[in-house]
């Protein structure tokens, strides 16, 4: 990093006490101002809170007059395919030009209105252009203003670490989403919901396959429908070109082009007819594109040799149609409507704009329906905590070299008369290294990724409670003379404590928790930890991620020593 800041920066921003600079990915923040000068843009960003609401209201009312010049779907369709293809492999968020959660929300605000469908007509670079801009004004405003919901002149303290991490959650919430890896998350959701199978057909009517297999095809089969009209253009050009140049010679023709354009084009000369019917015939390419990217149920079916009845339920499961949004929706959400039904229902055609918020939100969706049937959601409830634990242990294992690990341990209570016992979810010995695992399962709530309060009661459920069962292993280790371990399997572990040079505590979540463990050092502010070592949190597809990265095991354990002393 600090290699990084010799550089000169990327961009700089500078105001009144302050200067803002972007290297790559990293930015530097400097402030300068005096208390008084502080004082003083309190005053005057609280005086314009109430202008950039209304500011705010009034670009939405406009946008949302732009758009309804035209067709829903084509809008939709165009802005899709233009800002969310991208190598995942070579993404970088700071340079990726198209955002996905700019398409969701001009969605949510097509979708709060029942369809009408408008004839076809071209929507060029500067129309979209302009959609584009009021859309980033609109969401650039609203992060402002939750930036800036604390400003009060009377404080001169910064604002409280829960009001940071409330701006912070929003603020990803609406830009970032999960940031898995797309077949990471589709190997999740396989191990999650496979169990989950006669279940799934029974209840829902299609199986976590079914799901995966339709999700895959439905932009598949948009991109051949695309390419095949693509293809009909290039030969549309080429066959439309030798029309107008025979009609240019004097030669009889029988055009299925109007004559008028072919009198037009024969106008135009060289390069130019050219350059012309090229772009004529690309417009035409993009003129209706709400028809070639959507699909229908038969048309599904067909593809994914799926039974058409399985391919109906799970459209019916995921589908939002027109009409379904809340007429008062107006600003950009953490949390809405189109995460639990990502594929839009339109006459009997289906269009889903992002297959990422599909796959991202599938697993909430699914758990929701299982969470109605109160006696399965508690089996489920173990066989997601003992998924995720076996595959915690497995990536760590493999990032170790593939070394042994342990699963499921019971301790005795120290000076304990009952034989009370203490349970560890996992636990690996490396050299004169002992890894601590605890795994947790749960889900952050809506509230929370919307910035509520209830953030910390879901913080100490997911990662405080998981840390405080291994310290409390580590106090047993420590004091046990010698420490003895019950395997799932009934067999005892004795461990040689003479051999054990470093622990480390580890806690492992399904949900990404990026806002947070990150910082653990700032969310220890809140006073929710009980010890001043922090662990080592991470989410389960982040670990596949350094697990794969790491190519020998003492590469790991440097990169966890070093993590650690951020904490």
């Amino acid at each position: 990093m600090a290699s990084e800041f010799r550089k000169k920066p990327k961009e700089v921003v500078e105001g009144p006490g302050v200067k803002i600079e972007r290297y790559g990915r990293f930015i530097r923040w400097q402030t300068s101002r005096t208390e008084e000068e502080q004082k003083k843009l309190l005053e005057a960003v609280a005086t314009y809170r109430p202008k950039l609401r209304q500011e705010t209201d009034e670009q939405v009312k406009k946008l949302e007059s732009v758009l309804a010049k035209y067709d829903a779907i084509n809008m939709i369709a165009n802005f899709a395919l233009v800002n969310i293809s991208y190598d995942p492999e070579t993404y970088k968020e700071y340079a990726h030009e198209g955002k996905q959660p700019y398409v969701e929300y001009i969605c949510l605000l097509y979708l709060k209105k029942p369809y009408e469908a408008k004839e076809p007509t071209p929507i060029d670079k500067d129309e979209i252009q302009e959609v584009w801009d009021a859309v980033d004004k609109i969401f650039n405003n609203t992060i402002l203003f939750y930036s800036t919901e604390t400003a009060n002149p009377n404080r001169v303290a910064a604002p409280d670490r829960l009001d940071d991490l409330r701006y912070r959650t929003i603020n990803y919430e609406l830009n970032v989403h999960n940031p898995a890896y797309y077949h990471h998350e589709l190997d999740l959701l396989r191990g999650l919901f496979r169990p989950l199978t006669e279940w799934m057909e029974q209840h829902l009517g299609f199986n976590i396959d079914d799901a995966i297999d339709i999700t895959n095809s439905m932009p598949e089969l948009a991109m051949e429908k695309f390419g095949m009209r693509r293809d009909e253009s290039n030969k549309a050009a080429k066959e439309l070109r030798e029309e107008v140049i025979r009609y240019k010679k004097g030669e009889p023709i029988d055009s299925k082009y109007p004559r008028t354009v072919v009198d037009q084009l024969s106008k135009i000369s060289g390069k130019d007819l050219t350059e012309t019917v090229k772009n004529m015939l690309i417009g035409w390419t993009f003129l209706g594109l709400g028809m070639v990217w959507s699909t229908t149920r038969d048309e599904l079916a067909k593809k994914t040799k799926i039974d058409p009845q399985k391919v109906a339920a799970f459209l019916d499961f995921f589908s939002l149609g027109f009409g379904d949004v809340d007429a008062d929706f107006n600003w950009p959400s953490p949390t809405h409507k189109l995460q639990k039904k990502p594929i839009i229902q339109w006459d009997g055609n289906y269009l889903l704009p992002i297959a990422n918020l599909l796959v991202e939100n599938m697993r909430f969706a699914l758990e929701s329906a299982v969470k109605e049937d109160s006696t399965y959601w508690e089996t489920y409830q173990r066989g997601r905590s003992g998924y995720l634990e076996e595959q915690a242990l497995q990536l760590l294992s493999n990032a170790l070299g593939g070394c042994e690990y342990h699963l499921n341990l019971s301790y005795p209570k120290l000076n304990s008369q009952q034989g009370e016992e203490f349970e560890l979810d996992g636990l690996i010995t490396f050299d004169n290294a002992l890894f601590l695992v605890e795994c947790r399962a749960k889900t952050m709530s809506l509230p929370a990724r919307r910035g509520a309060p209830s953030v910390t009661e879901d913080l100490k459920g997911i990662v405080v409670e998981a840390h405080n069962q291994a310290l409390r292993a580590r106090e047993y280790i420590r004091n046990a003379k010698p420490p003895v371990f019950r395997l799932a399997n009934g067999q005892t572990l004795t461990l040689d404590v003479s051999r054990i040079k470093q622990v480390f505590l580890i806690t492992i979540s399904l949900d990404p928790l990026t806002v947070f463990t990150p910082v653990l050092h700032e969310v220890a502010d809140l006073g929710i930890f009980n010890s001043n070592e922090l662990p080592w949190a991470v989410c389960l597809t982040d670990l596949r991620v350094i697990s794969e990265l790491c190519e020998f095991p003492s590469e790991f354990i440097h990169f966890l020593r070093r993590r650690l002393e951020i904490n």
